[in-house]
């Protein structure tokens, strides 16, 4: 709800001063963001829809992996700190530091591959706002990877100065 939301302040100025967005055949897309019934009904809890949630997130999963280069990279430096971990024995507290590091690199990485392709459907043809919306969402994922490497910079070095 809130994306739409969004999307909506940030299409309706494009849409406002010129007529359109990027053409009358994106209007169906910005059309289809007014219509919001149907994200505001309420839905009786289902064990069925659960478990077809988690497979859509488990496909989204799989579309990041398979799709994206960096996530690959991010995968084998989460193996390398892990085993680093496991054999230096760190410590509960440095653990959920390691843990959330990881996780804040994947997360940004996997917002940063759906803002792209949201930004593909809805913008074919280059334009200069969808750039830096893509050149944004990419600095995020290098400053959580740069925030994951200080970590690992101060959680690591003393342990392999003992082992040496």
């Amino acid at each position: 709800m809130t994306i739409i939301s969004i999307l909506r302040l940030c299409l309706y100025s494009t849409i406002k001063s010129q007529g359109s967005f990027f053409g009358a055949q994106n209007y169906n897309v910005t059309q289809q963001l007014g219509n919001t019934k149907n994200l505001n009904k309420l839905s009786t809890f289902s064990f069925a829809a659960r478990i077809r949630s988690f497979s859509y997130a488990l496909s989204g999963i799989a579309v990041l992996l398979k799709s994206q280069h960096n996530a690959w990279i991010h995968l084998v430096a989460t193996t390398l700190v892990i085993s680093g971990g496991l054999f230096f024995q760190i410590d509960p507290i440095e653990w959920c530091l390691v843990i959330l590091a990881i996780l804040a690199v994947f997360v940004a990485e996997a917002l940063n591959t759906a803002i792209e392709f949201l930004c593909d459907a809805v913008s074919p043809t280059p334009h200069p706002l969808i750039q830096k919306s893509k050149d944004v969402a990419a600095g995020a994922v290098l400053i959580s990877a740069i925030g994951a490497i200080v970590i690992g910079l101060i959680i690591f070095p003393p342990y392999f100065k003992a082992y040496l």
